[in-house]
């Protein structure tokens, strides 16, 4: 009997993990809410929220200086990227049910998000460099994190991808891990997968440097990633040839096809694909999606908003069809492409290059105003798909050409004085090429069409070209 007072041992309380709680989302912008409508087949399952660490929305607000606009840039590029993926995907796989995807070099998921919302019964990892950027978008978004080491020798794993995306990661690496990871990313492809991933072509640099550069690989130690060291992140152009030569010494029964400027008519869009299957299907990615360019925009004395502007494809795309103006789910305007504007090619150094003019005036609401309706701007394609382009208020819409001509010619300006000196040297050019290359870009910043070229590169940011240039 045990003595008064005695007590046997309790055991030890579990304790029971706390959950961290999820920091809380800054409120949606009604400009963001008129976009969404637009930027997913089911609003509800788009995550919003972005990481307060994301370089991509940071280096959007460095430049715009307006959170909000930095926000609607950010949503659409992840939009556009996304939806060439997806095309990606349709074009190879009759179903994309169950499918397998990595998203590499994900970053902190501008575009794995709407990948998440599109594909649910898709299986979806992303890897990165960046652990707690991969851990943050498996919070979010619920897809598998995969961080990665720094050298592809001790990444690992076996798993094998029906589909591995790689946006604008091959356009950063040096010579060396461009291989590397290369030969890692085609080793984790399962029979019959696609590897898909973009690069910087030559012909975007400055003329001196694509008519005088014969070298098929170029790095320069500069990026728009702040955390990551320069010398092992920073900006590359390669040619096709070297493209084609890497990925067939290390898997030489791929197929490689390659769509030079695809990706918004700056970068080059590569697909790998792996036997069995036929890739002759993925041809439908030459048609791409239509651009387009506001260049002015004023309230008229009707109150009404007068827009101008122009609209592009490539040459193997039919012309769209037209364009339209949303509020909410009311459609307040539409135009049809007008004459043609056969400046555009040469302007934007896109050979084959369509290109029309549009006009439109959008009507006053109640009160003869359209106050601070948000306003979409949108281009129906020739297939009737709708791609939005723009989103803003009255105001955005008449301060945005000035505003970006006065962020881009900021930056055009800081870019060429930091950076000659990296690439003249990367590209081993001699001292005569060196002063025609001065030449030319003196030229170039005089020219008349220098001003559409930086604003319709203004996507370069989000496709991994330097931010703050």
């Amino acid at each position: 009997m045990p003595e008064a007072g005695s007590r046997k041992p309790l055991p030890p309380a579990k304790v029971q993990p706390v959950e961290e709680p999820s920091p809380p989302q800054e409120p949606v912008s009604p400009v963001v809410a008129a976009l969404l409508p637009h930027l997913a087949s089911d609003p509800a399952r788009l995550v919003l929220e972005v990481a307060p660490e994301d370089e991509m929305l940071l280096a959007g607000v460095e430049a715009f200086g307006r959170r909000e606009i930095a926000l609607v840039e950010y949503f659409l590029t992840g939009w556009i990227v996304s939806r060439l993926w997806l095309r990606t995907l349709e074009a190879r796989f009759p179903s994309l049910d169950g499918l397998s995807i990595l998203d590499f070099g994900s970053g902190w998921g501008r575009v794995t998000r709407y990948l998440a919302a599109e594909l649910p019964g898709a299986r979806i990892a992303v890897a990165d460099l960046m652990s707690d950027a991969v851990s943050f978008q498996e919070r979010a978004f619920g897809v598998e994190a995969f961080p990665l080491p720094k050298d592809p020798v001790n990444a690992g794993d076996e798993r094998r991808f029906d589909a591995i995306f790689a946006t604008s990661v091959f356009t950063h690496l040096p010579r060396q891990a461009f291989v590397d990871w290369m030969g890692w990313l085609l080793a984790r492809l399962a029979p019959g997968g696609i590897l898909a991933f973009t690069t910087n072509r030559p012909d975007v640099l400055p003329g001196a440097l694509q008519e005088d550069c014969e070298t098929p690989f170029a790095f320069g130690p500069d990026s728009e990633n702040r955390r990551l060291d320069a010398t092992s992140y920073g900006t590359t152009w390669v040619r096709e040839s070297f493209v084609r030569g890497t990925v067939e010494s290390l898997r030489p029964e791929a197929v490689t096809l390659v769509f030079p400027r695809r990706v918004r008519h700056f970068q080059d869009l590569y697909v790998v694909a792996t036997p069995p299957a036929d890739a002759s299907s993925l041809r439908a990615l030459e048609r791409d999606e239509p651009q387009v360019m506001l260049e002015a925009a004023e309230i008229m004395d009707s109150g009404r908003l007068g827009a101008c502007g122009w609209i592009a494809v490539g040459p193997t795309t039919p012309p769209p069809r037209r364009i339209e103006v949303w509020c909410a789910a009311e459609r307040l305007a539409e135009t049809s492409p007008g004459p043609e504007r056969f400046d555009l090619s040469a302007a934007l150094g896109v050979a084959g290059l369509r290109g029309w003019s549009w006009s439109l005036e959008v009507p006053a609401g109640e009160g003869g105003t359209l106050g601070q309706r948000p306003l979409v701007l949108l281009v129906v394609d020739h297939d009737g798909a709708r791609w939005p382009v723009l989103a803003g208020r009255p105001a955005d819409w008449i301060r945005q050409p000035s505003e970006l001509a006065r962020v881009e010619a900021t930056r055009r300006a800081e870019f060429f004085t930091r950076r000659f000196e990296e690439v003249a040297s990367a590209l081993e050019l001699s001292g005569w090429e060196r002063f025609k290359l001065e030449r030319r870009i003196e030229a170039m910043e005089s020219s008349r069409f220098w001003r559409l070229r930086r604003i319709w590169f203004r996507v370069k940011r989000a496709l991994g070209l330097p931010a703050v240039e």
